[in-house]
């Protein structure tokens, strides 16, 4: 699995949770404390806020770890021999 795929996996994968958080927050409070709308709103959008903070450390991650190999591959380049297709 390289990394283009694992970025792949990881935005389908934010893109259902970010769903399916959404659809909890504004549900779960009636259903667990008859909550108002008010609450439910903000249970929503800490929700979605918390999501895009995680995405963004995800792809800051992956983004450091491709830094991390371009400089590796500059610097050793007898290191990527073996890797032909990239």
């Amino acid at each position: 699995m390289n990394n283009d795929s694992l970025i792949s996996f990881a935005e389908k994968i934010s893109s259902v949770a970010f769903w399916v958080m959404c659809i909890l927050a504004v549900f779960m409070p009636f259903a667990l404390f008859g909550a108002t709308p008010l609450y439910a709103f903000m249970l929503a959008l800490l929700s979605v806020v918390a999501l895009f903070l995680g995405y963004g450390v995800l792809l800051a991650t992956f983004g450091i770890y491709n830094q991390l190999k371009m400089l590796n591959r500059h610097f050793n380049p007898q290191a990527f021999d073996w890797v032909k297709a990239t």
